[in-house]
């Protein structure tokens, strides 16, 4: 016979240090990817490498104690040797698919078919004997052969025709070229060994090495890939992998390094905010993907108008923090680039969609020497910004501050007064009876007031405040307590009557609202279809699209509580909004 390696080459790699050092290696590569959740594809491969170590030390096993084993022992030793094969071979293919993106499941299938069925062969009687003298093949054995010899070649063909198509969209690396090479190297031998089947000789088959150096390439291919993947980890711990901008945590934290150094330099530098508008309609028409596709759109329009001193940090899921050196107000050459430059018309699917940003910008040191301070100064900016008819960019200045100032005070005084302190400080509810056109009372409004050191105010002094701090949800509370309390009373002598209690958008974000208002209902023994609820109407054009609302709703009317719209007509909205949802009752803002 002509062999391919020699039989001493091939011994020099089929030795007991060798065999048990890849052998261990494989396991602790295994083990290491399971437990730190890597990669799939690492996983798929510590597989086979073991395979490939296991038909290592089984075949070091044979060769050596062949003449002291048994023929039985010896047969059932090479079987498990020839099982190996085709199980070595599917986790391969699913190697050679994730490396090259085909992922054909009927395919697979087909595949694990015959390599199940070569398994059959492998298992079935007489598929090696031994006649006395020596040891010989059935007919099996040639059809194992066969399947195993055909299976073997098709990744090399996968790959081959992969890259021959991806030739110049997709770099073929080294690890892919010698992958390649060492696992050709293998159907080559293991195809000749195939003919005379060494081991029966007691030798050494040809495909050792072929098997040792495809399992070390295993193991050191998997360490390089498993640094590249711990090192994205890294890299995507601090930076967002959709727009490839800095992450909140670590933009804060160079934020802090910049404060420490322009504090030394006397240097300032300027905050600025970049908030798209209406993004959740965005996602709520057209989808996330829509979003995430139009998110990393503008985060690279405004990198690519920034410095390479600049800092970028997507902060919110719509909103970008930009530090830059230098004061940077309306009509500095950067915002203007900002106003003009990132595109306001966005081509999705057919459909042109307007879109608008706004800017809320601070300095240091001139309003604030920390990260919360210089960020709150921002963020009131921008909230300005967001306001109707307001410019789109907002610097910080002395009526924010005043206004900043009023914020804190009632906050204050808010929490002063839910924290039940002082009886005098207290919130009440006026009623507005709503009649008929024969002049006779049907319902009431319930009108929230807050009295405070023996003054009145109205909810335009303190509810938006208490919707920002998070306050509304105590004080919403209170309403519907004092509400459903004051109509158990009313009921007493007007058993027919209705009152109407305002939602705040935010109380609508609570999951255990419905649960709450129907506790209430039930301990001061109120029919629910005398109370009312009223949502505005801008609460339903921001949440039209979402299941919470929606879910909030039907519970709602299925409890035989009435839904009705505040404002009716001052938004974008329209009936066929509303009666997705049997709206009952609109409430119409009339100008005269």
């Amino acid at each position: 016979m002509h062999y391919l390696l020699s039989t001493q080459f091939s011994q020099l790699f089929h030795n007991q240090v060798l065999v048990t050092g890849i052998l261990t290696i494989s396991l602790y590569s295994l083990i290491l990817n399971i437990t730190s959740k890597t990669s799939k594809t690492l996983v798929i491969r510590d597989f086979w490498i073991l395979g490939c170590a296991i038909f290592n030390f089984l075949g070091f096993i044979a060769v050596n104690q062949i003449a002291s084993t048994p023929p039985q022992r010896f047969i059932t030793l090479n079987i498990f040797l020839f099982m190996i094969i085709p199980i070595i071979m599917f986790l391969i293919l699913l190697d050679v698919s994730q490396m090259t993106g085909i992922k054909s499941r009927l395919f697979n299938w087909v595949y694990l078919f015959f390599c199940i069925f070569a398994l059959v062969c492998a298992a079935t009687p007489n598929f090696m004997k031994h006649n006395g003298l020596h040891y010989s093949f059935s007919g099996w054995y040639w059809a194992y052969t066969a399947i195993c010899s055909t299976l073997a070649v098709i990744p090399i063909v996968i790959l081959t025709i992969k890259t021959y198509k991806n030739k110049t969209k997709q770099k073929f690396d080294i690890l892919n070229l010698l992958f390649a090479i060492f696992y050709s190297l293998l159907v080559i031998t293991t195809i000749i060994d195939s003919t005379d089947y060494p081991l029966a000789q007691g030798k050494s088959p040809r495909a050792i090495v072929a098997i040792f150096l495809l399992a070390l390439f295993g193991v050191i291919s998997n360490a390089i890939r498993y640094k590249q993947i711990t090192n994205n980890m890294k890299y995507y711990e601090f930076f967002d992998e959709l727009t490839d901008t800095i992450k909140r945590k670590a933009g804060m934290e160079k934020l802090e390094k910049k404060i420490e150094t322009a504090q030394v330099t006397k240097k300032p530098f300027t905050l600025i905010l970049f908030d798209i508008n209406n993004f959740k309609q965005l996602n709520d028409y057209y989808g996330y993907n829509a979003g995430n596709i139009y998110l990393a759109h503008i985060a690279n329009q405004i990198k690519r108008l920034l410095t390479a001193d600049d800092l970028i940090c997507r902060t919110e899921g719509d909103e970008f923090l930009i530090v830059t050196d230098g004061k940077h107000n309306m009509e500095s050459r950067l915002v203007k680039n900002l106003i003009h430059n990132i595109d306001n018309e966005w081509k999705y699917e057919n459909h042109l969609l307007l879109l608008k940003y706004r800017m809320g910008i601070s300095y240091f040191p001139d309003h604030g020497t920390t990260v919360s301070e210089l960020m709150k100064c921002a963020d009131e900016s921008l909230m300005e910004a967001k306001k109707v008819n307001a410019p789109q960019v907002v610097l910080y200045n002395e009526k924010l501050a005043e206004k900043k100032q009023a914020t804190e005070q009632v906050t204050k005084k808010l929490k002063e007064t839910l924290s039940g302190k002082s009886s005098d400080n207290r919130f009440l509810l006026h009623y507005q009876p709503k009649v008929d056109r024969h002049g006779n009372i049907k319902s009431a409004e319930c009108l929230l007031r807050w009295i405070y050191e023996d003054k009145l105010n109205y909810p335009g002094t303190f509810i938006e405040i208490a919707e920002k701090t998070g306050l509304i949800y105590e004080i919403g509370d209170i309403v519907l307590e004092t509400g459903l309390k004051e109509l158990a009373i009313l009921t007493q002598k007007n058993p027919t009557i209705n009152i109407a209690l305002n939602l705040s958008p935010q109380q609508l974000n609570n999951s255990k609202l419905f649960e709450s208002i129907n506790d209430k209902i039930f301990r001061h023994g109120i029919d629910p279809a005398l109370l009312e609820l009223e949502i505005t109407e801008s609460t339903i054009m921001d949440s039209w699209n979402t299941s919470e609302i929606e879910s909030f709703i039907t519970k709602i009317r299925n409890a035989g509580i009435k839904v009705s719209i505040d404002d009716f007509g001052t938004g974008l909205s329209s009936l066929s909004v509303f009666w997705k949802y049997l709206l009952i009752f609109l409430k119409l803002i009339v100008l005269l």
